[in-house]
This record gives structure tokens, sequence and C-alpha cells, in this order.
């Protein structure tokens, strides 16, 4: 293993090397000449093309792509052979010589093997995918090497098993691309969620026609959703990717986000009858123990994989985004069966009806917030449930970008998972995440906290992960070529390998004068996203865009008297987390939230200067690319691909520094609130040498930010935020003194 792990990183030292100084122990790229390829698999046809176009791009000849004559028959030299040992025989032929590693053929372990043998180079999957995902591999050491090392050798040997992916972080569900699902193969991922709860398509309404309940989704967008998750689905074919939707049931009028018309035309929908109270401020929903109501989503549940039997995963998602259940105080049905019993009810009948047409279907429970965890009885019913069911997990009440911690719960959920036959998924942000401002954050790199956050579902022998936000094809980010490369050598994610492999990542995408201040950026980065880790004490009010407290309300005596975060106000978005074990340490605080408040200011502080080091690195680095250099791994995108160009490396790295200068500013902000808020509330009505202090450190913190918020404000506007956000750090210098 040692041995293993010092020949791969020596090729990453080798890639970075200028192509000028390369040995004569490479097959450069017009000695290659013909790809072999027998198969009919649609992969496999994606790989042997996509290898002829990176060939001929990089090369001055024509690739042909062929078929050997017979079934073992010496290829010429100069070959590059795709397949499976049972659809290539020369390929059997060189596992039982031995020439190359043995690749055992499954439908579900992506396994791969690259060798050069006799002057060709055998490209083996354990499937066709895993072929498809060794193409990609070969195309990067093309790129690298400018052809291949003659003894190049490699083997891929991903330990989980579900890696689910979403196809755009921004835009809607009719939004996406081919080149979408092409960078989530070329990511390593296997299975593409094909929606979001941030979508208005969310539930079997938006893919079925319903006869009991006709007129939910108006006809033609019923069509126009049907044909886009058709196209979606052939895209899936076409990279060897397995399909999955998120499904926020039940359908209920939705929260104050959605306009009153159309939550009183909701109630036109159905007759009132089938509708309950939910108890929530979602209003009204669904009854699922009404016969016609059940019997309705029993059908639809069908047809749908009727439909699209390609489907073999739900995510179930409710108590937001649309989706609810009944108030058992209220709902005569449901009276006494608590929200997660009917949760769990609602799951056995889309795995019942589901696994009727797909035996290997998934239903996989996403387990947001705490409405659900913090149940007496949440494990004991998980346990209950069947085979085929499973947990979307996460440690705190939402997915951070920067979190890898883990906790007792954790471990509680993956024992029970494990222990019956479910599925156990990390529920996690690999890229680009809403703990950060968006529109002017579009590229947030940290490869050394991908590592952290796949060591940590490793440790819990989790059976895949999920990306909570999805891909960006048109930036290649480096967290991609992070993932992609952890997926399929998870050793590389053990420190001081990880951190190894990142100085090499580095120079392969930046070259040697700017690579070393990435990486320098990118570990100044993981210090300060270890801090944010270890103090998620508040849930929203850590996140800018969702933040109505924290980041809006002057650091006033008179404003901030007035706040109580240990609170849940939906308004406000306020509320403390619980506390959070692992062993007898606490993540979490108890419920005196000004201790949390106090300790979290006092961390997101130190984090300031760490953003704002790894801030200087980048913004060295940017100044020692040339304009024109374009970035390393931009060929991962198609040159036909006339709308999502891929950005330069200076384009990269202005888009890393300003995600990153905005990280040090935003905390640095949250630590203001914090510590004024912990001030304040610890005040005492006597005129002590203490309030003294206290009052003195307010005025210093009022005075910093009198100047620090409104340049936040510049700032976000200039590179792309307006409104609202922008505006919120101009208006919470009301009634400070000025500086």
């Amino acid at each position: 293993m040692i041995k293993k792990l010092a020949l791969f990183l020596a090729l990453w030292v080798f890639s970075c090397s200028p192509k000028a100084n390369l040995p004569r122990s490479i097959l450069p790229v017009n000695y290659w000449k013909v790809i072999v390829c027998q198969d009919s698999a649609l992969p496999l046809q994606t790989a042997s093309q996509n290898l002829k176009h990176s060939l001929e791009r990089l090369g001055t000849y024509s690739i042909s792509i062929q078929s050997l004559v017979s079934g073992v028959q010496k290829p010429r030299l100069g070959s590059m052979l795709i397949g499976t040992p049972s659809t290539l025989p020369i390929l059997a032929s060189w596992i039982q010589s031995g020439r190359i590693n043995a690749i055992t053929e499954s439908s579900t372990v992506d396994n791969y093997e690259i060798a050069v043998v006799d002057g060709s180079v055998a490209i083996v999957g354990s499937n066709p995918r895993a072929a498809l995902y060794a193409t990609y591999k070969l195309e990067d050491v093309l790129h690298q090497f400018g052809g291949i090392p003659v003894n190049f050798r490699e083997s891929a040997k991903p330990v989980l098993g579900l890696r689910m992916l979403h196809p755009r972080a921004r835009g809607g569900f009719t939004n996406y691309k081919s080149t979408d699902f092409e960078f989530i193969a070329r990511t390593g991922g296997n299975l593409a969620l094909l929606q979001h709860d941030w979508m208005k398509e969310k539930t079997l309404f938006s893919f079925v026609e319903c006869p009991e309940f006709p007129n939910v989704t108006p006809a033609s967008e019923l069509k126009t959703n049907r044909e886009q998750l058709r196209q979606y689905l052939d895209w899936c074919r076409q990279y060897g990717l397995g399909a999955g939707l998120w499904l926020c049931e039940v359908v209920c009028q939705g929260g104050p986000w959605v306009a009153t018309e159309k939550r009183a035309a909701f109630l036109d929908l159905f007759p009132a009858e089938v509708l309950s109270e939910s108890g929530s401020h979602q209003g009204k929903v669904l009854c699922m123990a009404h016969p016609k109501v059940e019997q309705a989503y029993r059908k639809m549940v069908r047809q749908l994989l009727t439909d699209f039997p390609e489907l073999q995963l739900f995510l179930t998602f409710t108590l937001d985004s649309n989706g609810e259940l009944c108030d058992p105080a209220s709902c005569e049905r449901h009276r006494g069966v608590s929200k997660l019993t009917q949760y769990n009810q609602f799951q056995r009948l889309l795995l019942d009806e589901t696994r009727k047409l797909r035996p290997d279907f998934q239903v996989i429970s996403v387990v947001w917030s705490w409405k659900f965890r913090k149940e007496s009885d949440f494990l004991s019913q998980q346990a209950a449930l069947p085979p085929g069911t499973g947990l979307a997990t996460l440690p705190d009440a939402e997915a951070w970008s920067f979190d890898r911690k883990i906790t007792n719960a954790l471990r509680s959920q993956a024992q029970v998972t494990h222990q019956h036959q479910q599925s156990l998924i990390g529920y996690d942000i690999f890229r680009w995440g809403d703990d950060t401002i968006f529109p002017s954050t579009e590229l947030y790199d940290f490869p050394l906290g991908v590592a952290a956050k796949l060591r940590r579902w490793q440790a819990l022998g989790v059976d895949g992960i999920f990306d909570q936000w999805g891909t960006q094809a048109e930036y290649v980010p480096a967290n991609a070529i992070a993932l992609r490369e952890m997926f399929f050598h998870p050793e590389l994610t053990q420190p001081p390998l990880a951190t190894q492999w990142v100085d090499q990542l580095a120079l392969s995408q930046y070259g040697k004068a700017a690579g070393p201040m990435v990486s320098a950026a990118w570990k100044e980065i993981e210090t300060a996203q270890q801090i944010q880790s270890d103090f998620t004490y508040y849930w929203h009010q850590l996140r800018p865009n969702w933040a109505k407290v924290s980041l809006t309300i002057p650091l006033t005596i008179e404003a901030l008297r007035v706040v109580n975060l240990s609170i849940f106000n939906q308004k406000t978005l306020t509320g403390i987390d619980p506390s959070k074990l692992d062993g007898t340490h606490a993540y979490g605080p108890t419920s005196d939230d000004v201790a949390a408040a106090q300790a979290t200011g006092i961390e997101l502080q130190k984090t300031v200067a760490h953003f704002q080091a790894a801030a200087n690195h980048l913004k060295d680095a940017l100044n020692a690319t040339p304009t024109d250099q374009p970035a390393f791994s931009s060929y991962w995108l198609p040159v036909n691909d006339a709308e999502r160009k891929p950005v330069s490396a200076r384009q990269q790295l202005e888009k890393q520094w300003i995600s990153v200068r905005l990280q040090a500013e935003v905390q640095r902000e949250l630590a203001h609130f914090f510590t004024s808020y912990s001030l304040v509330k610890s005040l005492s009505k006597e005129d002590t040498s203490e309030n003294i202090r206290k009052l003195a450190q307010l005025r210093a913190i009022q005075t910093e930010a009198a100047i620090t918020s409104p340049m936040v404000a510049q700032f976000l506007e200039q590179t792309g935020t307006k409104g609202r956000i922008a505006q919120q750090f101009r208006d919470r210098v009301a009634g400070l003194p000025p500086p």
C-alpha cells in the first residue's frame, strides 16, 4: 500500500513538470492511433467518442474506433482497448495471465484498471460506467504528460457505493444541459438527483397525471415536466448514471413564501373532505389516511415507475418546502398519530409500490433540522422500517460547507441502519453552499475540507454521499477534481497524504508560480473551516442569506435587548441547536445562549485572520497567473458548449478570491453581532467595573462595525450581489455612534 501511494503521488509530481522536460518513457499523443471497443452499451460508446475527441484535440492524427476481429487477437501497437472483461476477451486474457489486475464484473461496484500492456493500453471497468470513469482519468493523464508513461498503471476501488450529485447549483428543473450530466460522471458521481426542494417540480403531481385530482399540475406544465424528465434520463443512460427524484410530500398550501392567492387556490384543487390542518405555518395538507388520497398516491407511484423505469431512488422530505403532514391534535383520521409515524407510513407506501415494479428501488428519508431526530422514538421507528429505506443524514440542523464533525447521533444512526439492512447516506456540501453569499460567491474551493468530509463518512461506514447543492460545470472547481480522485482513491482522504496530494493538485491546476500560493490559501481555509465546524451553535443566524437577525439589526443596546436567540421564531429564524455529543465532548451549548453567543463570537473572530490570509495568498496567485493561461482542467467541458465555456485560470482564482474575502468579511460581521449580543445580555443594572469594561468593548465593536459594514455592502455590490443582502449591511449601522 505504501509503495502504491508513493507511486501515485510521484505521478502527480511528475505531471506538474514542464512538458519539455518529460523523459522519453512517454508514449506521446500521436503514438495512439486506434480505439478498440466492442460493446453497444451507451457508456462505452460515450467513452470511445470522448477519448477520440480528446486525442484528436491534442494530436495531429485522426483516430479510428474499431472492434477486434477475433476474440483474443493481439491488438496493433498504439491501441486503446476500452471495455469490461466480458466485452473484450483480450482483456479477460490479460487478466488471466496476470498482465493486468483482476476485475470482477459488477453492476454496482465501480472498480477500474488502467495499464499499458505490449504497447497498448487496457482500460477495464467492472461495468461500462466504470470503464467511462477510467477514460476520464486517462484523459487527465494525456493532458498532464502529453502522452501515457510506458509503465502506467492505476487501480480505482471506491468504498462509497452511492455517489449522488445534483446537476445544477442554480437554475430550475428545465435548465439542465447534457454538460451537467457529463460533469457528474467526470466528478465520479453514479446517480443524478434530478431536482431539489427549491424547485417547483418536487412532488409526484409534477410528473404523473392524477385522475382523482386532475388539475393540481396544469396539463401543459405536466407535459413539459415529463419531456424534460425523459431527456434527463436519456442523458443519464449516456453517462451510465442512475437517477433519483427529490419529493417534498405530502402536498400542502405552503408557507408564507407562497403568495396568498396561490395558497387560497390550493383549496380549490381538492375536496374539503380530503384536507386536514397541518398545524404549522404551511396550512392545510392532503390527508394520507383518507382512502381516496392514499389510492391516488399509490397509483401515481406505480405510474411514475411504469413511465420512467430508470428511476431507482426517492429522497423524501417534509415539514418544509410545501411538504407537510397532518396535525395529530386536529386531524380526525390521524388523531394521536405523530407526524414521525405518518412520515414513516408514507415511506412504506412509497417502497411497497415502487418495489412492485423495481425490486432494488430505495426510499431515503432526508432528516434536516431536528424536527424528527429529536423525537424519542426516532431510531426505534427507523429500525422498524424494511430494507430499501434509509436515512440521508447530517450532524447539524443543516449542511455546511465547512462541517466535518462525527457525533454520537451519527454513530447511532449508522448502527441502526446497518443492523436493519437500510442505507445511510452522508448528506453534505462538497462544493458551493448557501453558507456563503450568492450570487457573489460562485466558486469556493476547499479540497482539504473535501478530504475531511469524506474521511468522516468513510469512518462511519456510510453507503454513499449526497452533495446538496449541485455541480457548477463551467467553473471546473478544484473541489470537483478532489472529489473524483478521493472517491476512487479513498486513501487520499487520510492525512498527511491528503495535504501532499492537495499540494500537487494546486501545482497541476495553477502552475509552479501560483500553485504554492493557492495551496497555502487552501490550508488557511482548512484551519478556518475546522473552527467553524466546531461552533455551529446557531442554524440560520450563521448563514448570510438567511440571517434575519445576526446580519441585519443595529449593534445597539436597544436593538440587542429585544432579541432572544435561544427561542425558535419562524419569522426571525432564531433558535439554538441542541447539544451535539461526540463521546463526552459537546459541540453544542446548553440552553445558555449568552455563553453560546460569547463562544461563537470569539471563535468566529479567529477565523477572520485565516480567511484574510487565504485571500491574500489567492490575490498573490492571481497576480502571478498570466491573463491567457487556461484552467488546466478546462478540457472537462466539451469544446462545443458555447453557453458554458470553462473559465480561465485567472477567472477561477478571481472567483475564489471573492469568495474567501467575503468569508473573512462576513465572519467578522457575525463575530461583531454575537459578541455584542453576549455583552448586552450580560449587562447588570449596577454601575460596576465589569459593566464599564463590557460597555467599552461594545463601543469598540460599534466603532469598527460603523466602518466595516458599509465596506461589506460596497464589496457585495461590486461583485454582483444587489438588493436586500447588500443593503442590510448599510442599514445595520443605524444608531451607531460615528467612528
